[in-house]
């Protein structure tokens, strides 16, 4: 088992929104020189101790659903580094250009350049500025 069969199976391609699978955009590179090399082989050991005792097999051996369900309980075993690593695989795949730009958030930062916002309706306050201070003050 390694990182990008983890990754196969938590990120995989959709045809039907044409959505690269992370192995597809190398998140697995990405993510193994964001971590330690320890912290994924212990994460990989945890996945295939559960995929051992609760399903007797292995964790590649396994279908997507159950693979999954291994997942939630290797957070039984080691929180922390479970959530740490599932972070770091979903935070660099969705912030790839390519997927920011099929998800249609654009692949430019938000501000200043960015992304640009629908005009607010500033009247909808009005009401609550003519209210006018609801605070005591204190000396």
């Amino acid at each position: 088992m390694s990182l990008s069969q983890f990754l196969d199976v938590v990120l995989p391609s959709d045809t039907s929104l044409n959505m690269p699978s992370a192995t597809d955009l190398h998140i697995d590179k990405a993510v193994a020189n964001l971590l330690e090399p320890q912290q994924i082989e212990e994460f990989l050991f945890i996945l295939n101790n559960v995929a051992q005792e609760k399903f007797s097999n292995s964790l590649s051996s396994l279908d997507e659903k159950s693979y999954l369900l291994c997942i939630e309980k290797a957070k039984r075993v080691d929180v922390y580094l479970v959530n740490y690593i599932v972070q770091q695989c979903l935070t660099a795949y969705y912030t790839h250009p390519s997927v920011l730009t099929k998800i249609g958030s654009g692949a430019v930062p938000p501000f200043p350049d960015g992304n640009s916002l629908e005009s607010d309706d500033w009247l909808l306050l009005e009401d609550v500025y003519e209210r006018g201070p609801i605070y005591r003050k204190v000396i």
